[in-house]
């Protein structure tokens, strides 16, 4: 009984080390990319050359909200390792990966390219879900031997795209279509007796009483404003 006991302390001790060795290593490695890695910007095309086995480029991108990370790449060596991690030095794994021509694997490690003399070079893309914070990007030559396609010197191409999930929407005007001839009242809840008085930019087109009352007059189009204090709501009136 006393041997399975210290048998099993024994292994647990290097679980528990073989798991610490390995948050360290991703630790260590987010550390060393914070350190070198290059600023880039979303859209903008990058190219790196990787020529020898483990040869390693970083970057960093700065992600405003949370949305989608899009890296497009375009590869001259065989296979190029692809790691992506987040401020707090965790490796994400993409949530799609796509390889457009090329590869015939494509997973969260990188690529593996089945290379023969007509494929001059790899395409593929990867999609990772993001929050607002900083995010590393390494890639690496993975290559169990280092093939350079067409000469190319291990060149890597690739773009970092950040749609933002933010509209640009902005409100500007309620809308109200009104026949010539016909006439409707427009109403205004306020508070307190402030007294609110309308206005009509073109009168040609619509007028508008002291009450709130649009008449159509001809066709165009004509800004209604309701003023009450400081605050001023605005409706168009398209007459036709």
């Amino acid at each position: 009984m006393k041997v399975f006991k210290r048998l099993a302390a024994v292994i647990s001790a290097v679980v528990i080390a073989v798991s610490a060795t390995a948050s360290m290593a991703v630790t260590a490695g987010a550390d060393s990319i914070a350190d070198t890695a290059k600023a880039i910007s979303s859209g903008k095309s990058v190219t790196t050359y990787l020529p020898e086995t483990s040869d390693i480029s970083d970057y960093s991108i700065s992600v405003k909200d949370t949305g989608v990370l899009k890296l497009s790449i375009e590869s001259h060596i065989k296979e190029v390792n692809v790691a992506v991690y987040n401020s707090d030095g965790d490796q994400i794994k993409p949530t799609l990966h796509e390889a457009a021509s090329g590869w015939s694997e494509w997973n969260f490690m990188g690529t593996q390219g089945e290379w023969n003399e007509t494929i001059e070079k790899f395409k593929g893309s990867m999609s990772y879900s993001v929050k607002k914070g900083t995010y590393y990007i390494r890639l690496s030559n993975y290559s169990s031997w280092a093939y350079n396609a067409y000469n190319q010197k291990g060149k890597v191409t690739f773009t970092a795209t950040y749609p933002s999930t933010t509209s640009k929407a902005k409100f500007k005007y309620l809308t109200l279509n009104l026949s010539r001839g016909y006439a409707i009242s427009l109403g205004a809840d306020t508070t307190g007796s402030a007294e609110v008085t309308w206005k009509s930019s073109k009168p040609s087109v619509a007028t508008v009483s002291s009450t709130g009352k649009v008449t159509a007059k001809s066709t165009g189009t004509t800004i209604i404003s309701a003023k009450c204090g400081k605050t001023t709501k605005k409706i168009k009136i398209i007459v036709t």
